[in-house]
């Protein structure tokens, strides 16, 4: 069980982590919008894979799901953001991107989430078919969400993400995290050894 000043905290650690990544200094902030029913477009083809990432404690699990709908402007975020050598398009600098994107994502949102929840932890990025995100249902989730991220000047999806919360029945989450417009970690995004 979750309450709706729970799910309204994580969307909001969520979008500010997705438009601290994805804007730069001295440019318009990207925009990051809310889609409507939480489950995001219906990838036709087999042509996108979701890179994918959990969050858990004790109480809860956060499944999210990124998929880079455009590689070549993808790969350009990548560059600026991570410092991406300048190099051919290939699926490895994807999977590295992309990997690295959504570390830093879900490092943020684990970082909100720790001073709350002491034994929360994070998995390593892997991908999926970006068709999975359909199978959201199944796993019966409490809360899910999807937004859409574009740049201020191109209203065309850069990036689509989903995520998704399950919790324990007998232990409702109730918090509330005073977030900022932008949320930054110092440790967000570093892998863990399990």
């Amino acid at each position: 069980m979750i309450n709706n000043r729970t799910t309204e905290c994580l969307d909001r650690i969520l979008s500010a982590a997705l438009v601290d990544l994805c804007s730069f200094p001295d440019e318009e902030r990207c925009v990051v919008a809310p889609l409507e029913g939480g489950q995001g477009t219906q990838i036709p083809s087999g042509q996108f894979q979701s890179v994918t990432c959990s969050i858990a404690a004790f109480d809860f699990r956060i499944v999210v799901f990124v998929t880079f709908i455009d590689a070549k402007t993808s790969v350009q975020l990548f560059r600026r953001r991570f410092h991406f050598p300048e190099q051919v398009l290939d699926p490895e600098v994807m999977a590295e991107g992309g990997a690295e994107f959504i570390n830093r994502a879900c490092g943020t949102v684990k970082g909100a989430l720790t001073p709350l929840f002491k034994h929360t932890g994070m998995s390593t990025p892997f991908f999926l078919d970006a068709r999975c995100r359909v199978q959201i249902p199944e796993m019966h989730p409490d809360h899910a969400r999807s937004f859409i991220v574009s740049s201020a000047d191109d209203p065309s999806p850069l990036i689509e993400v989903s995520y998704c919360v399950c919790s324990d029945p007998a232990q409702p989450l109730d918090f509330s995290i005073d977030v900022p417009d932008v949320v930054e970690d110092a440790n967000a995004g570093e892998l863990e050894l399990f």
